[in-house]
């Protein structure tokens, strides 16, 4: 289903059959059909700018319409779901400025204010995806401290683990834990059963970060119960990418790579940009190990194309290392070590201390195998430290080793 179609069936459902069916007569207007042509001269530039074009102009119709047709709660409504359409579509920088309005018209209404909450939220998670910390963890604050004027406890627990979201990504695994915790306590009063297995996947995470396997898979058979149940896509796709990014930890390749193509599978299904991102870029990895290099290339840079659309820069940064491990392995270390170096200043300026460490780590490798000691144990002592921030032991203990042979 593309975006239009997409679009229409949420009018449809804040609207009813009968809007809808307007809406469809002005969109066939001989004058919206005008936009539509396909001029035969001009470049494929040209030709997409076009087309580009009269998507937004069709997008903007239909949130006229909406604001026409709708009173104000349920405009509000149906601009949260839109924000979620956008996202999923990776049209980031719209889903920012609707939310933005969703705050701004929100808060113009007291009746209305705690859809400004959800507008804070829905922001938030976008700068959280861009590494924006000190922006994401401001709109976190405003969302829950208007949740908890309205005592929503899903509200809040929504913001809770957000924070957990962002503290894990700093490379904070205990203040991290604490809020998934604090998250799933409020889940578990409120019984939402989805959101009681999210939590419980997240702590898996946390669990799949510091190689406490066994942990970890028990967390997620919770989690995938739940999701099965409900047969929730989005999470199951979820759950399946991160039981693939634990088997490839564990060095089971190819166990790896059936969990990574089965949340490929989800995420086609359900029309999930970001996951489907990730998980080409963890399916590159696993085909590295599995001497598919040709294929390991193909997921990487077909994971980067989401990347840059949805302006995940530390996305972005990770696919960089990535894509340096396979040149390392094909001898190209000019151009490898010139990746793994743009990886960890994004991971610097990003404050992803995990991910710093890690690209430091390979930076070691790559120094190791080209012949260059002095760097190679600069480059783990970084690692190291980074390590250590993190609560990663199994990777310091690595290190040590390394240092001491």
């Amino acid at each position: 289903m593309d975006f239009n179609d997409a679009l229409l069936q949420l009018v449809e459902k804040h609207c009813g059959e009968n809007k809808v069916e307007d809406l469809k007569k002005i969109l066939n207007l001989p004058a919206m059909k005008l936009r539509q042509i396909k001029f035969s001269h001009g470049s494929l530039s040209s030709q997409k700018k076009i087309e580009e074009g009269n998507l937004r102009f069709h997008f903007e119709l239909m949130i006229s319409f909406c604001k026409t047709h709708l009173k104000i709660p349920k405009y509000l409504k149906f601009l949260i779901d839109v924000i979620d359409l956008l996202i999923n579509n990776g049209e980031v920088v719209v889903a920012e400025n609707v939310s933005s309005t969703l705050i701004i018209l929100a808060l113009k209404q007291k009746k209305q204010k705690k859809f400004a909450a959800h507008g804070y939220l829905k922001r938030g998670e976008i700068y959280l995806k861009q590494a924006k910390w000190e922006a994401c963890s401001n709109d976190f604050k405003k969302a829950r401290k208007i949740f908890e004027e309205f005592n929503d406890n899903n509200g809040i627990g929504k913001c809770y683990n957000n924070f957990g979201l962002m503290y894990a990504e700093l490379g904070d695994l205990g203040l991290a834990r604490k809020y998934f915790n604090k998250s799933l306590d409020l889940f578990f009063q409120t019984k939402d059963e989805i959101w009681q297995g999210k939590l419980i996947m997240n702590l898996g995470i946390l669990e799949t970060i510091q190689n406490n396997w066994n942990e970890a898979i028990s967390l997620y058979g919770r989690a995938i119960k739940i999701f099965s149940i409900f047969n929730d896509l989005k999470r199951l796709a979820e759950i399946h990418h991160n039981l693939g990014m634990l088997y490839k930890q564990k060095g089971e390749y190819q166990i790896a790579v059936e969990e990574l193509d089965q949340s490929i599978k989800y995420s086609k299904s359900a029309n999930l940009l970001s996951p489907l991102g990730i998980t080409f870029l963890e399916r590159g990895e696993a085909c590295i190990h599995l001497n598919d290099d040709t294929n390991a290339i193909l997921y990487c840079d077909r994971a980067l194309e989401i990347f840059n659309k949805l302006m995940d820069r530390l996305s972005i940064a990770d696919t960089y290392k990535v894509k340096a491990i396979i040149l390392k392995k094909l001898s190209n270390y000019d151009l490898a070590e010139t990746y793994l170096l743009i990886s960890l200043r994004l991971n610097e300026e990003l404050e992803n201390r995990l991910n710093y460490g890690e690209t430091a780590f390979e930076l070691a490798a790559l120094y190791r195998n080209w012949g260059k000691e002095d760097q190679a144990r600069e480059f783990l002592l970084i690692a190291k430290e980074s390590f250590e921030q993190v609560g990663s032991s199994e990777n310091v203990k690595k290190i040590c080793e390394l240092l001491a042979a």
